[in-house]
């Protein structure tokens, strides 16, 4: 935040003479400026346009929210639950003002089962419930690993769609998937994001 404060001469604070008695010239005025700030400009006098020509602020990370909606109507699995946030919460404690210990480790659960027995419901639920431990997003795809039709999601496609959502230009997409991938763990590396990879 930026505090311009005007002094005139008369200020005992000013370092600044006052000027001459019967002077042509402006009152002369210091600006005191506080706090962080970047370029200060003053101007006196000015006629005509005023350009300034400022390098742009990177953007704002992009925070995506991919999950589908929660589970309308969802009863028991209470131990499944407490099975999940045993294993979860261990370590991925609600961020904290001072981001102390963001992001410094990665979780890895796999809810198996047959088909139907309601798995995405089980993360879903899950996830709702905890999205305050996910503050810098979370990311969604379903590789259709047991899709009627056979054609599952490979890994270049799920690489590119989470690219896509965490707002990588498409000119700025590598060709590579290796590198696609790099670029994706340099994008997530210190944020604290759940992902969820459904029907693998």
């Amino acid at each position: 935040m930026v505090t311009p404060e005007l002094r005139q001469p008369d200020d005992p604070a000013s370092e600044d003479p006052p000027p001459e008695a019967g002077g042509d010239g402006p009152a002369q005025v210091r600006n005191t400026v506080s706090g962080t700030v970047g370029v200060v400009v003053q101007a006196g006098a000015v006629h005509g346009d005023v350009s300034l020509h400022a390098a742009p602020l990177p953007p704002a990370p992009v925070v995506p929210r991919q999950l589908p909606a929660a589970p309308a109507l969802f009863a028991g699995r209470s131990a499944e639950l407490a099975r999940l946030d045993r294993v979860l919460t261990a370590t991925t404690a609600p961020a904290d003002p001072a981001g102390a210990g963001q992001g410094a480790t990665v979780l890895v659960s796999a809810i198996g089962g047959v088909g139907g027995i309601g798995k995405t419901w089980l993360a879903l639920a899950w996830a709702h419930r905890h999205l305050e431990r996910f503050p810098d997003g979370q990311l969604f795809v379903d590789l259709r690993g047991f899709s009627p039709t056979g054609e599952s999601v490979g890994p270049a496609v799920a690489v590119r769609g989470f690219l896509d959502a965490l707002g990588v230009e498409a000119n700025r997409i590598p060709v590579d998937l290796d590198a696609q991938a790099a670029l994706y763990r340099s994008l997530v590396a210190g944020r604290r994001m759940l992902v969820v990879l459904d029907n693998a």
